[in-house]
């Protein structure tokens, strides 16, 4: 199944979940609100976990929270992590 067959339906696993997401120079703890598909790509709305404010953002702006994972791969695990979304790119 591509990304544009998505529905709503299947992307609601990733409500809840937390991320790291890179906002200019930082990277900041974010919970996941909602989840979409746009134009054949996967947004998350997001709200940070201390903070005020919210932002939909699209799976590439995912940072790993370890210099020892890559962001490919913190990405990719955060995927797997939400069954729905396994084999997206």
């Amino acid at each position: 199944m591509t990304t544009t067959q998505r529905t709503a339906r299947e992307l609601t696993p990733a409500i809840g979940q937390q991320v790291h997401v890179a906002f200019e120079q930082l990277t900041v703890l974010c919970t996941v609100l909602d989840a979409k598909n746009s134009w054949g790509k996967v947004r998350l709305l997001v709200q940070p976990v201390a903070g005020r404010g919210q932002q939909w953002i699209e799976l590439q702006r995912l940072v790993s929270p370890s210099p020892a994972v890559t962001d490919a791969e913190y990405e990719a695990t955060v995927l797997a992590a939400l069954s729905h979304f396994k084999g997206v790119r």
